[in-house]
């Protein structure tokens, strides 16, 4: 029996793991069965609930006497950004909130050297005097433990008084990581671990429910991860006292420990998935949609999470250190997610007692349940060789779980992609408005590397003309001259790829001089031109299956390759399920195009203008197209293409691009190439880094002829 099969058998016969067993989950297991793993244990708990509440966070300052490292939140009085509220604009901040049905206000802030614990009983006292609806859970022990000895009380004492004046519960910031190892080197005047735990347990005691938190993510490793949980365990095991353990992602600018990434998406779903998995006395694991981004949050609705916590407001504390998420979702955005994670959105209160549930998602989750048998039979078809029909991918496409589909998936990509999994191609888009000179002298540029900073052989960069964009004008209605160009071009440079982009511009390129498709075509491949994909500035929705099948086919036939596009759609209404049906048809049409043709380098994903497509449907559509088109090598999933919930990045690097937590995620789950990375635009060597550092296998796709080569693991170096 393998360590994996052990460990699930003994979670099936309510055994409970060791620290070695998490040590092996997070470092040795693969993510999709580990995600199916921790999935399986949450539903025995809690169905396919997740909850969520109405509430609030309130900041009321953020001056502090403390300096943690990771901290990018405090002030000292006086300093640039430093504030405080009066009790005023605390108190308008829980109206507002109240007016709009919140159950919770959250409260946590710095530890201002001025105010005093009753300046804190008073703020407590006010809200729950003007609104005796709202829960309030506040202070975390740090704050607690300052507010006490500030007062000259034991911690026992200044819970009873917090408590009188209305504190329901606390949350459990400042936990971070308890080893010492660790504690000591990013917030070493903080309260220690002991005296965190002991503050809570002491809660407990007091009938105050509590949180707790784990910060990672940044300079532990996951035995400091495991020792952590373990001891929150053990508390529990004592007290049964933490409502949820959250996972805090750690947001990485503006501190002083030199840290510059976020978070892997990898990462943060092996996080939820083992600390649903160890700590088997908790009832909740919190997503924490505000670190996490909405993209890996929701996904960790399938890997064990079964909270979002709620619409937040205002959030400043993770803002402050380059959170992306935004400061607040509505009820309504709650619920999409909820519900395209295939889950069903329950609201509670601060207490988890149940306020409202979808009876609608109940039947929907149960109709999903009927069909679990025939996916399950349909998929082992799939992994076995066997072809599905049209109806029965349609099947698995909406009604199989995640994790079974990227299992199929993964078995029918290693059966056909030869190169390394988690291939790029380096691209330098050729943007020229000028004579067909300046645009030949961009090309040798990048060969003597005076036009790219970056450590790239020019020999492994396909070269991009997107006839299309807008900045291009010296092609637009000359084919003479574009197929002197890439003649000229590859006589220089024998191994120079080039990729013509843009499918209706290349039917324009003959209609002005009226020749034929196939004219055109046999002109191209004859001066040298080996490759044709889509545009990025084309919209293709006008033409119909069959002539994109036909383009395709009568550029296979004059020796040019082609990328064809694929696009996933919905109406852009959140609750809609993506149109599998016609996405099902289109891979189909193309899995018998290259039947016949051979010449498709892959299928590209792309969402459709105008739809409505989580990251997880996403993630769905590429496991669904890998088992479709079992012929065909790749399944390209444009890294620049990628959908999130928030696009936001704060500094413009490819490591703060919301879709590097997605990357290695599409791979896992049956893509095989991340498409063209514009060096002009970002390093791609950064690219390749955080996928290793994901387990992702990577190489270099050579675009050349349509060969895939590899390089290895060793990134874009020659």
């Amino acid at each position: 029996m393998s360590a994996l099969s052990d460990i699930q058998s003994r979670i099936e016969n309510g055994q409970r793991l060791s620290d070695s067993d998490a040590l092996f989950l997070f470092e040795q297991t693969d993510l999709i069965e580990l995600g199916q793993l921790a999935n399986k244990f949450n539903q025995t708990k809690n169905s396919r609930s997740v909850y969520y509440n109405v509430n609030r966070h309130i900041n009321p300052t953020n001056i502090c006497v403390k300096s943690c490292k990771f901290c990018a939140f405090s002030r000292k009085p006086g300093d640039e950004g430093a504030y405080e509220y009066s009790l005023d604009e605390i108190l308008a901040k829980a109206r507002d909130v109240a007016s709009q049905g919140a159950t919770e206000v959250h409260i946590v802030g710095g530890l201002h050297p001025r105010w005093n614990f009753q300046s804190y009983l008073q703020m407590l006292s006010a809200i729950k005097d003007q609104f005796p609806q709202l829960h309030i859970k506040a202070f975390t022990a740090v704050e607690i433990d300052w507010l006490a000895a500030k007062a000259r009380l034991s911690v026992a004492e200044a819970l009873t008084q917090l408590k009188n004046a209305g504190l329901g519960s606390m949350p459990g910031g400042g936990a971070e990581i308890f080893h010492p190892e660790i504690r000591t080197q990013i917030c070493d005047t903080k309260t220690d671990a002991e005296r965190w735990l002991d503050i809570h347990r002491t809660a407990h005691k007091a009938g105050l429910k509590t949180n707790c938190t784990m910060l990672y993510g940044h300079i532990e490793n996951y035995s400091h991860r495991v020792d952590h949980m373990r001891r929150l365990r053990e508390l529990q095991d004592e007290t049964g006292g933490f409502n949820v353990f959250i996972p805090l992602a750690f947001q990485p600018h503006d501190n002083e420990m030199g840290i510059k990434r976020y978070t892997l998406g990898v990462d943060d779903l092996r996080t939820i998935a083992v600390s649903r998995l160890f700590l088997d006395n908790f009832n909740h694991i919190k997503s924490y949609w505000i670190m996490l981004g909405p993209d890996i949050a929701q996904m960790a609705l399938n890997f064990g999470a079964n909270d979002l916590d709620g619409t937040v407001t205002e959030e400043k504390i993770s803002r402050m250190a380059g959170g992306r998420s935004g400061m607040v979702l509505t009820k309504s955005q709650i619920h999409n997610m909820i519900r395209k994670a295939n889950r069903t959105p329950v609201e509670r209160d601060t207490l988890y007692n149940q306020i409202w549930h979808d009876d609608e998602d109940l039947r929907r989750s149960a109709e999903r349940d009927e069909h679990r048998d025939e996916t399950s039979m349909l998929l082992y078809k799939v992994e076995q060789g066997e072809a599905l029909d049209p109806k029965q991918q349609a099947s698995v496409a909406k009604f199989a779980s995640i994790f079974e589909l990227g299992q199929a998936a993964s078995i029918v990509k290693k059966r056909v992609a030869k190169s390394p999994f988690g291939t790029l191609l380096p691209s330098y888009p050729l943007l020229n408005d000028g004579p067909l000179e300046s645009l030949q002298a961009s090309v040798d540029d990048v060969f003597s590397n005076s036009n790219t900073s970056h450590d790239i052989d020019p020999k492994k960069i396909c070269f991009t003309l997107d006839l299309a964009d807008p900045t291009v004008d010296c092609f637009k209605h000359d084919l003479d001259s574009l197929c002197s160009f890439i003649s000229g071009a590859n006589a220089k440079y024998p191994n120079i790829a080039i990729s013509l982009q843009g499918i209706k511009s290349i039917w324009k390129l003959g209609q002005v001089k009226d020749l034929a498709l196939e004219e055109v075509l046999e002109r191209l491949s004859t001066s040298g031109l080996t490759n044709i994909e889509s545009s990025l500035y084309e919209n293709e929705e006008d033409l119909t299956t069959f002539e994109l099948i036909d383009f395709h086919r009568k550029c296979h036939q004059v020796d040019i390759n082609t990328i064809a596009k694929i696009e996933i759609s919905s109406t852009y209404s959140g609750g809609s399920e993506p149109f599998w049906d016609q996405f099902i048809y289109k891979a189909g049409e193309y899995k018998k195009l290259h039947q016949e043709t051979l010449g498709l380098l892959g299928l590209s994903l792309e969402v459709a203008a105008g739809s409505f497509i989580t990251p997880l449907e996403f993630i769905r559509a590429i496991a669904v197209l890998r088992i479709i088109t079992d012929n065909i090598e790749h399944t390209f999933v444009p890294f620049t293409k990628i959908p999130t919930l928030k696009a936001h990045s704060k500094d413009g690097d490819i490591g703060s691009d919301p879709a590097l937590k997605l990357a290695a995620i599409a791979i896992s789950f049956g893509g095989s190439d991340l498409g063209q990375i514009p060096i002009t635009d970002s390093d791609p060597n950064r690219l390749i880094e955080e996928l290793e550092l994901s387990g992702v296998p990577t190489g270099i796709r050579n675009n050349t002829r349509g060969q895939s080569t590899s390089e290895g693991s060793t990134g874009l170096q020659p």
